[in-house]
């Protein structure tokens, strides 16, 4: 009975043993498969460049463009494939529209250029514009009484890279936009210097005014943005240089509720007539040494015929606290602005 109880001890262990040994062989080729995976998972991948684009912009199928893992290519050696990959919708499908340059990710991108090196997957975004704006010596010029030669522009529309300025009008009836009652938005380069006369005088539809990096900005000519009702958003704080706000300018742009923000417009002395006429808020630079009539609005007629004309005033204008406090303060007051919606900031 003894001997069998140490054969059957000794069986089992040799059982024990074994299934130690599997088990670790297991694990051994466990470790062998997982190092082979990530040997694979390592090797480099193909770069995918996705299309897509703007309002104008429809895609044809697989809208992507796929580059080896052993190729390094740039931008301007592809952009004729991703060209390829986009249409005009039929709407926009005329010579007046194209695309005007490619961004990544989207419109507010890094623009690309011919020599940018794609080392990674990325999406590229086609951005559409206008394309036929009277253009000589990187001015918007008017012919026939207005600033482009093909239909009325319409939606989105940007002032090309180079401009320094849109001329101003000769005549009441013209204007490089006037009267384009579909374009909704306008974005200007850094380069403008001048927006001329009426250049957007009743742009009935128009949302947003990028100004946001001109700071070469001058002048905004008189009426330039009159009774663009539908105007709501607008930054001025990046325009450095301004000097000249034209009376009327933004006369009746009713629904501009954000405050136009002129504190960093160290050069802007004067502001004339009417110029901010039923605004919302207005924030004044302490270089301000002139206020012309009603520039914050006009007080109404009762009397004026057929039922009266409301106020029109801002309903706030901020005056930076300190030294020139009070001199600005007189002056709105003077423009015959209510002294109770004076403020400071």
């Amino acid at each position: 009975m003894k001997t069998n109880y140490v054969k059957t001890g000794l069986y089992s262990r040799y059982i024990n043993l074994g299934f130690f040994v599997l088990m670790a062989a297991l694990l051994l080729s466990s470790l062998v498969t997982g190092c082979k995976q990530k040997a694979v998972d390592n090797t480099p991948a193909a770069k995918i460049i996705t299309i897509n684009g703007d309002e104008r912009i429809a895609l044809h199928e697989n809208a992507s463009i796929e580059i080896p893992p052993n190729q390094n290519l740039t931008w301007g050696q592809i952009e004729s494939q991703a060209m390829q990959k986009v249409f005009l919708m039929s709407v926009w499908d005329t010579d007046d529209y194209g695309i005007y340059e490619w961004r990544i990710g989207n419109e507010n991108g890094e623009k690309l250029t011919a020599g940018y090196l794609i080392n990674k997957s990325i999406t590229v975004y086609a951005v559409t514009n206008y394309n036929k704006f009277n253009i000589v010596d990187n001015k918007i010029k008017l012919t026939d009484g207005k600033g482009y030669t093909g239909s009325e522009p319409k939606g989105k529309i940007i002032i090309p890279d180079g401009i320094t300025e849109i001329e101003d009008n000769t005549k009441s009836n013209e204007g490089a936009f006037l009267d384009c009652t579909e374009i909704i938005s306008v974005k200007f380069p850094k380069t403008i210097t001048k927006i001329g006369n009426s250049a957007f005088w009743n742009c009935a539809s128009l949302k947003n005014l990028d100004l946001s990096g001109c700071a070469n900005l001058d002048a905004i000519g008189k009426e330039a943005f009159y009774f663009c009702q539908d105007l709501q958003k607008l930054d001025l704080s990046g325009c450095k240089g301004l000097t000249t706000i034209g009376k009327y300018s933004f006369y009746d742009c009713t629904n501009l509720l954000l405050c136009l923000d002129l504190s960093e417009c160290t050069s802007f002395a004067k502001i004339e007539k009417e110029v901010f006429d039923s605004c919302s808020k207005v924030k004044l630079p302490e270089s301000i040494t002139t206020i012309e009539k009603w520039a914050f609005g006009y007080p109404g007629s009762p009397g004026f015929p057929p039922s009266g004309l409301p106020p029109s005033f801002c309903r706030e204008v901020l005056i930076k606290s300190g030294p020139n406090f009070e001199r600005i303060k007189k002056l709105v007051k003077d423009s015959g602005y209510p002294e109770d919606r004076i403020g400071e900031y």
